[in-house]
């Protein structure tokens, strides 16, 4: 398999279209408004940033390291990369090669394969400007009391992320804010009701995840939210409205959750839209906060939810009713 890329740069912008910028370049053509390349400057830093690579040199270079090679040509107005081999193993060596053509020499890069130019405007490509969002989003965390997304406080772990990244078939930067509330203390409770071991250590041995999306003016959750910034717009300005929204939706609930006491109150109430409980086996979660919370939970209530525990799990165990029996008692 064979992925290539292809490097130029504007001296005027030409009134053509990318893919037909290309098709002219492969056909030997000359396209006005292309500056020339400075081929011997060029191929003297693709050796010195591939310097660990084996290179056989001609009109065309090859470059050979482990499992990956690639071929390195010009024309005079063009320089041409050429890669073999699975794609997934030179993803990080086309990053390498565009910060050098796109940074050095202001050169835009377009993916034949995709149909897409990735342009430098402003000496910045896309992938400069998300590399900047990240950065002013990490920044405005901080100032809120998040170190690298995550804060804890009495009772629960909270924790902001996103992911930053260019559209594959668009010069575009897309931001996808995620958010998640856990309580660890609810969490080993409930597997303890349940009859299973919890471990903390990792994020996916924590069954309760209340999951909180970006809401508009009227309240309405918005699945999996997204922010996009065209490759030359203000990524100050973008960070500016994706943190606003933050502020204005998100915090105020995380803000309810710094105790086990406020719990009830953000996730079993269900008028607050902006929350997406993601339970595993919610009975046991129920009779878990009754425990934790008010210190009792009444019979009744508590054969209901073993009703509805044997009902909505396959590994149900009967002696969970014991489990809680046992709790309450130690704690009376």
């Amino acid at each position: 398999m064979s992925y290539d890329l292809t490097f130029f740069k504007y001296s005027k912008k030409p009134r053509m279209a990318a893919g037909k910028i290309y098709a002219s370049l492969m056909d030997g053509q000359e396209v006005p408004g292309l500056e020339p390349v400075p081929e011997a400057e060029v191929r003297s830093d693709f050796k010195e940033c591939f310097a660990d690579w084996k290179v056989t040199d001609g009109a065309v270079s090859d470059f050979e390291k482990d499992n990956i090679s690639f071929q390195l040509s010009f024309g005079p107005s063009h320089t041409r990369v050429d890669f073999y081999g699975d794609y997934i193993n030179y993803r990080s060596t086309i990053h390498d090669i565009r910060t050098l053509l796109s940074g050095k020499y202001g050169m835009h890069m377009y993916d034949a394969q995709q149909d897409v130019l990735r342009e430098v405007i402003g000496q910045k490509t896309a992938y400069d400007r998300a590399c900047e969002i990240r950065r002013l989003l990490a920044e405005r965390m901080a100032k809120t009391g998040y170190v690298d997304g995550k804060r804890e406080t009495e009772d629960a772990v909270l924790r902001m992320w996103f992911q930053v990244y260019e559209q594959n078939k668009k010069d575009v930067v897309t931001v996808r804010p995620y958010f998640d509330m856990k309580y660890p203390a609810l969490d080993r409770l409930a597997y303890e009701i349940r009859g299973k071991a919890w471990e903390g250590t990792s994020k996916y041995d924590v069954a309760l995840a209340c999951s909180f999306a970006i809401t508009d003016a009227s309240d309405k959750a918005i699945k999996d939210p997204c922010y996009g910034l065209k490759n030359g717009e203000d990524p100050t300005a973008l960070a500016e409205q994706v943190w606003g929204d933050i502020e204005k939706y998100v915090l105020p609930i995380f803000d309810r959750a710094d105790t086990i006491s406020k719990y009830e109150e953000v996730y079993l109430d269900k008028s607050v839209k902006a929350v997406r409980p993601n339970v595993y086996q919610r009975p046991y979660y129920e009779m878990a906060f009754a425990i934790l919370n008010r210190g009792t939970l009444e019979e009744k209530k508590l054969v209901k939810l073993l009703q509805k525990a044997e009902k909505e799990d396959n590994g149900f165990d009967a002696s969970a009713g014991d489990r809680v029996r046992k709790i309450l008692a130690e704690k009376r």
